[in-house]
């Protein structure tokens, strides 16, 4: 597979599953693992460290996808693509920074833990996917999100 569009919604579906699995568990990572093999069994392997522990899909996300566009893999054949978290902990909340604009604000308020578990419920009843988020189509990367993690290292 090659094309971006659908390395991402690939990317976006797991960073929801991992995060699911997370939530149900009652743990979040504060590492995100993306490991990616190409034809021939290349395989690479990327970590990220987050800001604080997350079971996000949307932080999940959008620190693998950093990953794989820092990787500089666009057009070569990915054979697969998976996500993993470690650094397991508990669920930090997030204290909103009264000066920072609106697109920089983390959004893990208990209004979006509620609509989380809302989805989560949903999903459980009805089966994985039955209900997705909402992305936007101009911005592949959830905007809502900044990362300032770097890099824990690179395999």
């Amino acid at each position: 597979m090659t094309d971006p569009g659908v390395l991402r919604d690939t990317l976006r579906e797991l960073a929801a599953e991992v995060a699911a699995t997370a939530r149900q568990e009652g743990i979040a990572g504060r590492t995100v693992t993306l490991k990616i093999r190409f034809c021939g069994f290349e395989t690479h392997t990327r970590q990220r460290r987050l800001p604080r522990h997350s079971d996000d899909a949307r932080t999940l996300f959008a620190a693998a996808w950093s990953l794989f566009e820092a990787g500089h893999w666009h057009g070569k054949p990915v054979r697969l693509i998976g996500l993993g978290i470690a650094d397991l902990g508990a669920p930090e909340p997030v204290q909103p920074d009264l000066f920072d604009s609106a697109a920089e604000r983390p959004t893990d308020s208990e209004r979006e833990r509620r609509l989380t578990v809302a989805v989560d419920r949903i999903n459980a009843r009805f089966g994985a996917g039955a209900l997705h988020r909402g992305v936007s189509l101009t911005d592949p990367v959830d905007p809502v999100h900044s990362l300032d993690e770097t890099p824990a290292g690179t395999k």
